[in-house]
């Protein structure tokens, strides 16, 4: 049988920028990520990302629009299929890191046309392709 992992994912975005996290990687390196995580049993996506941002970036008061912007199928290490569901939020973002989960490595505002394919996952990087194309960025 296989194993998935269900996510949550933020998008904030804001004149062609989108605010993404840095986040290790198990091979010691780090990739960007849209903010966000894993959905605990009885949580719905909006509970679970509320609870994510909180734990990742010490972020209190946030809007989700409860329609999801995407629905990605990834692979995660270990063999699971990753599922991550992307939400539009508006939050204001921290200023420092200082408190937060030790995989976070950094956090800033990325051109989301000028990407570097090889820090983002591949469905991120598709992700922002088509959300360009559609005119929303």
């Amino acid at each position: 049988m296989d194993s998935y992992r269900l996510a949550v994912r933020a998008l904030l975005v804001d004149g062609g920028k989108a605010y993404l996290i840095e986040e290790e990687i198990s091979d010691g390196g780090s990739r960007w990520w849209l903010p966000g995580g894993g959905i605990d049993s009885g949580e719905t996506f909006d509970e679970a990302l509320r609870r994510e941002l909180r734990e990742e970036l010490g972020v209190e008061e946030v809007d989700v629009e409860s329609e999801p912007v995407g629905t990605f199928v990834w692979e995660c290490t270990g063999g699971e299929t990753g599922v991550s569901i992307v939400l539009r939020t508006d939050f204001d973002p921290p200023s420092s890191l200082d408190e937060t989960e030790d995989a976070i490595r950094g956090h800033e505002w990325v051109d989301i046309t000028s990407l570097e394919s090889s820090r983002v996952p591949d469905w991120l990087s598709q992700f922002f392709e088509q959300y360009v194309q559609e005119g929303d960025g």
